[in-house]
């Protein structure tokens, strides 16, 4: 089975060294965004991180899908201190 490796940018990177075998590619697919969804949760730190990056690559190093997400909170939107 393929292994696939699912690198994360929020707030610092961690680069996924060990990877997870997928039967297909859409099930890394989808894995890659319900990641992204889990950590999109995480309302405090999500706000407080200027964004979110899961690339995910193959064995050789190549980038298959990136997904960016940016936050921006406008000062104007100001609900206290998170």
């Amino acid at each position: 089975m393929p292994r696939y490796y699912f690198h994360v940018e929020f707030g610092e990177y961690s680069p996924d060294l060990e990877g997870t075998e997928f039967a297909t590619p859409a099930d890394a697919q989808g894995s890659a965004g319900r990641l992204v969804a889990e950590m999109m949760v995480d309302q405090v730190r999500f706000w407080r991180v200027p964004g979110l990056t899961v690339t995910v690559t193959d064995d050789w190093g190549v980038v298959l899908w990136k997904i960016d997400v940016t936050t921006f909170a406008s000062p104007a939107a100001a609900v206290g201190d998170p």
